[in-house]
């Protein structure tokens, strides 16, 4: 073969070095749409900005049929009549894409809207309005306002399975009885079998022996030969084996403790481990108070140290939870949300089905849980008290039986603490006596969307996460009052105000203003709104609230046999004769009750 002339040789030379400088500005190029790539959030201000957060130019435009240029910045319609590369992605100030395109079949066709130059200007959603809805606006719209749920419901379900830390350990393999004998603890209370390295992990005794089916052990036989039993087995019959009465969770305690009952029990609680924390955990802790500072504004100590404490002192439960309202959606507490199940991932029982809960037997999601969140709690007529006044019960309780849908009843000291998240005044019902909520509201609209793609970016990053844990460890809560009752503050106002029926506004003026301690069922119907008032729950529900109760038995008033309430002293009337009771009736003249009620707007 003959050589190249050196003239030959540097036009190869050349050609070589301008293709491998257009590879590299085309994989910068790359590299730098990658790097831009957004961070699905489903919040920010508006459904549009959401979507020009969710998706690059460049995606749609290779998904619609675009031809991309060298630097992938320059790309060709699948409009176009010409070979030029007639459209470009540019990046704004802030952050945001758009296209230009000089393309007349584009301008034509009506793609974008068209600049004072004369070009047509677009971002991602004029590409998916145009090439997916074929220009239907309002489709395009109805179309992501659907995937939005979808990619919600998504992310409220990953929160939910880290939440619970959701694992398999297998046991599939072989161990020796050295192993069994280190690692597992036989639980008396259903014959079952837990591993000292993950106490969460339970089998019962049959499911156990056949995970260890392929474990064998040697023994030897009194004439001197040897047997080949199951390794599972000779553990079992071991004098050597550890052995409790029963599983509990007790946060914070030893790995053997006492359950409430005061049996011994294997702890299936694990304290965190221990991680050096990163150089610039202030900086990044820092995201994550900011933001709580947006949502919860002057309440927003209290909060952290709420938090601090569950890290500080898991065991140690306070008497009250938070209720955070808000008036739009998109406004970031979902991260909020997220951040916390990866801080204690295993021990949160995020997205709580709250109705579900209540109405279900099994309430295995509480099971070794530091924090329950209930992402919107909405239910209306006489069904939201109960959901209230049944959530009030889960609150503050020192232990809990647990009822798995797998497994066996066991109870646990309760550690749960609860975080309501709401977008609604009046979907948890509160009255001013209540101990067992502090409400905030947050009234401001969502941020840009760029400001969302920043606080999700760092939920993958596991040095912000640790950077959380060290704030809240390090945080001074040494003024905390874990015991306190919450404030009356302007939110939990409103919302007791918003709760209040008209039933509950008549029964406390009863309360306050009427001149005697009893009044009978003809009376109590007269003041209440409802000609069946008694028949109804919303009444009865209200009245037992401000504390009127009927008396056991009815007397003979008026000529007729009448029920008679308490509105003061149920226990003294209730024991009462009837002519007493009668006495206390006639202690007021009608005209004196009417004129009582009157005083305070009602009649």
């Amino acid at each position: 073969m003959n050589a190249l002339t050196p003239i030959f040789q540097q036009a190869i030379d050349d050609l070589r070095q301008k293709r491998e400088a257009d590879t590299a500005e085309k994989d910068q190029a790359r590299s730098a749409a990658v790097a831009r790539r957004p961070v699905l959030t489903n919040t920010g201000s508006s459904p549009i900005e959401r979507f020009n957060a969710a998706y690059r130019i460049e995606d749609l435009m290779e998904e619609f049929g675009y031809e991309p240029g060298s630097n992938s910045l320059k790309w060709q319609s699948p409009l176009q009549e010409s070979g030029s590369f007639a459209s470009r992605v540019y990046i704004g100030d802030d952050g945001s894409e758009y296209f230009i395109t000089l393309s007349g079949s584009d301008a034509a066709a009506g793609l974008g809207v068209e600049t004072a130059s004369g070009a047509r200007r677009g971002d991602a959603f004029d590409l998916f309005v145009f090439y997916k809805h074929k220009g239907d606006r309002t489709a395009a719209l109805l179309a992501w306002k659907e995937e939005e749920a979808t990619r919600r419901k998504a992310q409220r379900d990953a929160n939910a399975q880290i939440g619970s830390g959701a694992e398999t350990v297998p046991l599939a393999g072989t161990s020796s009885v050295d192993q069994l004998l280190n690692d597992k603890v036989f639980i008396l209370d259903g014959s079952q079998v837990a591993d000292v390295n993950w106490p969460s992990l339970v089998l019962n005794l049959a499911d156990f022996k056949n995970a260890l089916a392929g474990s064998k052990h040697q023994v030897a036989n009194a004439n001197g030969t040897t047997r080949i039993v199951a390794a599972s087995q000779v553990w079992l019959e071991s004098p050597d084996r550890k052995q409790t009465d029963t599983l509990t969770f007790h946060a914070g305690a030893g790995l053997i403790t006492k359950c409430p009952s005061g049996r011994q029990a294997l702890n299936i609680w694990r304290p965190r481990a221990c991680v050096e924390e990163p150089y610039n955990w202030e900086w990044l802790a820092s995201y994550f108070v900011d933001h709580v500072a947006h949502l919860w504004d002057a309440d927003a100590d209290p909060f952290i140290d709420w938090l601090a404490h569950i890290e500080q002192k898991p065991g140690e439960l306070p008497h009250f939870g938070f209720l955070h309202k808000a008036w739009w959606h998109g406004t970031g507490r979902n991260w909020i949300a997220s951040v916390l199940t990866r801080l204690w991932a295993g021990n949160v029982a995020a997205s709580l089905d709250l109705t579900g809960l209540l109405d279900g037997g099994f309430n295995d999601r509480l099971s070794r849980c530091l924090l329950g969140i209930v992402d919107e709690v909405n239910e209306g007529g006489a069904q939201k008290y109960r959901a209230a006044n049944r959530l009030r019960q889960l609150v503050t309780p020192e232990v809990r039986e647990i009822n798995p849908k797998y497994g066996r009843k066991r109870m646990e000291h309760n550690a749960a603490r609860w975080l309501i998240f709401s977008n609604h005044t009046g979907a948890l019902p509160l009255d001013e006596h209540d101990r067992r909520f502090w409400v905030v509201s947050h009234d401001s609209q969502p941020k840009e969307a760029s400001y969302y793609v920043r606080l999700y970016g760092l939920l993958q990053d596991p040095d912000f996460i640790a950077s959380v844990r060290e704030f809240l460890l390090r945080r001074d809560i040494s003024g905390f009052n874990p015991g306190q009752r919450p404030p009356m503050n302007d939110a939990k106002t409103a919302l007791v105000e918003f709760s209040q029926s008209e039933e509950d506004a008549v029964c406390k003026a009863l309360v306050s203003n009427w001149p005697v301690d009893l009044i009978t069922a003809t009376e109590l119907n007269a003041a209440l709104p409802r000609y069946d008032a008694l028949q109804n729950s919303a009444t009865r529900h209200a009245m037992d609230r401000v504390g009127i109760r009927k008396l056991t038995k009815k007397v003979r008033h008026a000529g007729a046999l009448e029920g008679v309430y308490a509105i003061k002293n149920h226990a003294k009337w209730d024991a009462a004769n009837a002519d007493q009771v009668r006495g206390e009736i006639l202690r007021a003249t009608k005209v004196g009750k009417a004129s009582a009620m009157e005083s305070d707007g009602y009649e």
